[in-house]
């Protein structure tokens, strides 16, 4: 009954990842708010009560050098809840005073749900890393 909403230049992990959800997917035209406005509002039409509605965004997109419309889908959540993952790998360490990221460079970090940064790009090391309230940490933890 969940719903996955992506920018249609997400990164391949993220549409590889789309593909093993059971969720009802939708993407929309890159970095256009019109477009995410009408996939949104098609999922909250078509939401349960038991479920949910996860955006997918990037902070740089890998592919053009662009930033994601990120404050422009926070202001959004006034209107209908979902949570937003930002996928940072081309932010994360390059953006923001202190490397933090797309979210803080934007001023809008407090409005990402779930971030996620790989320190293959900025840093040079192998891994990566998720942050997220205590919750959803436990629920990747558990399921993935």
């Amino acid at each position: 009954n969940d719903f996955l909403i992506y920018d249609e230049l997400s990164h391949a992990c993220i549409v590889d990842g789309k593909q093993l959800s059971m969720a009802d997917k939708s993407v929309f035209k890159h970095n256009d708010i019109e477009s995410f406005k009408k996939q949104l509002f098609r999922a909250a039409s078509k939401k349960k009560d038991n479920s949910s509605i996860l955006v997918i965004t990037e902070g740089v997109f890998g592919m053009t050098g662009d930033l994601g419309i990120l404050n422009e889908i926070i202001e959004l959540k006034k209107e209908v809840p979902f949570r937003l993952l930002v996928d940072d790998a081309h932010g994360f360490g390059t953006l923001g005073n202190d490397g933090s990221g797309t979210g803080t460079h934007l001023g809008c970090q407090d409005g990402i749900d779930i971030y996620f940064g790989t320190f293959a790009k900025a840093v040079a090391l192998i891994g990566a890393f998720v942050s997220s309230e205590p919750r959803v940490i436990e629920f990747l933890k558990a399921n993935v």
